[in-house]
């Protein structure tokens, strides 16, 4: 026996609180009628969705074959999961291991209904992920730094540097920062009596220390600040620059978030930046032409040498 419209209605609704996905020849065959009749009860729900002000729609899911109820709550969860991933995949910062793990943390709370929903938006991003060199597994590492810090424990390290030589550091870790895809730790040496930063896949072990080494608050570098100021994690003394510009001026304003505009004319723009240490070198030489760097004479000296350097190349 064929059953009423507004009993079609009302049962087609309790299916989608439920959960369940209502595909029209399904539907049309368990109501005996027709797949027309079934989408114009679809369409009558959704005014009706929209009209009650319920916080949800009925979207169509194509893996499916079927429309489905989400709740704007889990359509933002779903966005939130969409999102994260995509930035974890761009950072490359993580292994495959630890990537598959971080990934399905995220997913994992989601309903079957709403993983079917994302997974196939980020199928292919998995699917030719690549990593960065070394490879190496973080999650436990960066647990164990940010502990530390919390603590104010000082540990001893054994790090590899850029030059390949092997140094052991008794540091106090204080920060711990994300950064052109690396983890860095910023920490205090006491024997340097300076603060040092070591990217924390080149250290290969790492213990508590019996040494004891205190920081004043009015000592350490403020992370935010440190943001901001140092361009690729290179350590250094504080100053201010002031370059002539005629690139596109939001996209130097955007890669040194110090930046201000002195001047600006239809040739160039003068912009001046708070910065740490010679780091922003390497981004004034990506550049080009479009970046004029004018002061402090002492960077200016050690970009001009940089620029014969590379000159050497090409002559």
């Amino acid at each position: 026996m064929k059953t009423s419209q507004a009993g079609r209605i009302l049962t087609l609704y309790i299916y989608l609180l439920n959960g369940q996905t209502l595909n029209k020849q399904q539907i049309a065959a368990e109501f005996h009628c027709s797949e027309k009749a079934i989408q114009r009860d679809i369409s009558f729900l959704k005014s009706f969705l929209a009209d009650t002000g319920i916080h949800g729609d009925l979207v169509y899911n194509a893996l499916d074959k079927g429309y489905q109820f989400i709740k704007k709550e889990d359509l933002q969860q779903q966005q939130t999961v969409l999102v994260l991933s995509k930035i974890l995949f761009d950072s490359r910062a993580f292994n495959k291991t630890d990537i598959t793990l971080l990934l399905d943390s995220l997913i994992e709370p989601l309903s079957r209904n709403e993983k079917q929903a994302v997974l196939p938006l980020l199928h292919n991003e998995k699917l030719f992920y690549t990593p960065l060199q070394h490879d190496q597994a973080l999650i436990a590492k960066i647990w164990d730094f940010s502990r530390y810090i919390n603590k104010k424990q000082t540990i001893a390290i054994d790090y590899q540097r850029a030059d390949k030589k092997w140094v052991t550091r008794t540091i106090l870790p204080y920060s711990l920062i994300f950064s052109e895809y690396y983890f860095y730790l910023i920490c205090y040496n006491a024997k340097y009596s300076s603060h040092l930063i070591y990217r924390i896949d080149r250290i290969k072990s790492y213990r508590i220390s019996k040494e004891k080494i205190y920081l004043e608050a009015k000592e350490k570098i403020e992370e935010g600040e440190f943001r901001k100021m140092s361009q690729f994690m290179l350590s250094g003394q504080a100053t201010t620059i002031r370059f002539a510009f005629t690139g596109i001026v939001e996209a130097a304003l955007d890669r040194l978030p110090t930046a201000r505009i002195i001047s600006q004319n239809d040739k160039e723009t003068i912009i001046e930046a708070d910065v740490y240490g010679d780091g922003v070198i390497m981004w004034l030489l990506s550049q080009g032409s479009r970046a004029h760097l004018l002061s402090p004479p002492s960077m200016v000296e050690k970009l001009k040498a940089e620029v014969l350097k590379m000159n050497e190349f090409y002559c």
